[in-house]
Formats: structure tokens, sequence, C-alpha cells
């Protein structure tokens, strides 16, 4: 695989890390829930949050926000938290089902991470998730990840 780049390489490996915890979440009852929602619960597992405020903290339009939030709502995984404290936004949190996805998504990764660590045996699996963390730092993006502000790639045209 010399031809394909680190950046590559990670990309692939995220798909197909992701798509086996979508096969495990849909096995557990909650098809439909597409990659780019994580983006809206990870700033809901904080707690109940208004469009506008997750719109701001993701870069993106309130809209963008508003369809995901649409989306989450038909799913079941998020639910009205009414009026926000200064009483002019709705706000929105996770359902009781939205926490159990969350549990089911993390529970289904850490048996992805187990089968990584099974085939690349448990040092080799230290060593190339501290060298991801390290890679992802010198591109400036571990502080992001560590403190939930993930922001959705550009859609493509």
């Amino acid at each position: 695989m010399k031809h394909l780049d680190s950046g590559h390489l990670a990309t692939f490996l995220g798909h197909h890390f992701d798509q086996a915890v979508f096969e495990a979440l849909a096995k557990a009852g909650f098809s439909g829930v597409r990659g780019a929602h994580g983006f809206v619960i990870q700033r809901l597992l904080e707690g109940p949050q208004g469009i506008s405020a997750m719109a701001r903290q993701l870069g993106v339009t309130q809209q963008a926000v508003s369809k995901q939030v649409a989306e989450l709502i038909d799913l079941g995984l998020v639910e009205s938290a009414g009026a926000a404290e200064d009483g002019r936004a709705r706000e929105v949190r996770l359902s009781k089902r939205g926490r159990a996805c969350v549990t089911t998504s993390r529970r289904a990764r850490a048996q992805v991470t187990a089968r990584l660590t099974k085939a690349l045996g448990a040092t080799a699996m230290n060593e190339l998730h501290a060298a991801l963390s390290r890679a992802l730092d010198a591109l400036g993006g571990l502080e992001a990840v560590q403190r939930r502000r993930v922001r959705p790639p550009p859609t493509v045209a």
C-alpha cells in the first residue's frame, strides 16, 4: 500500500471501522443512524442545546443542524427539552433511546477495537493509537477531538 499516503489509509481505516459500528447499531435496532448525526449527538452529550448554538459551534448553518435534528427526532434519538434558559430558543436533548444508542455505539466501537487488537497484537495496537494521536495533534486536530468540538467536513459537490 505504498501508493496510499497516511491520510488515505487513516480515512479508509476509519470508514471500515465505522461501517462495522453502523452494522452493529442496525442489528441492535438503531438502523438509519448516519455518521453525520454524530456531530449533533456529540454536542448533545454535554446536555440540552439550541439549534443556533450547535450551528455556531459546528460552523454550519442553522438549516443544516435543523435537518440533522429532525432526522434524529424521527429516529427517536432526540427530543425537545423545552425553551432555553433565556426563554428565546427551543432546546433539544438526547432521548432515553438516544442515550441507549450512544451506549450501543460505544460497545460496538470497543468490539471493533478488540478485533483490531487481536489482528495486530496489543503492542502494535497501542503504537497505532499513539501514532494516530500524535499525527492528529501535529495537524492541529487533537484538542478539538478531546473537547468534542470537531466540525463536520465540507460537503463535496
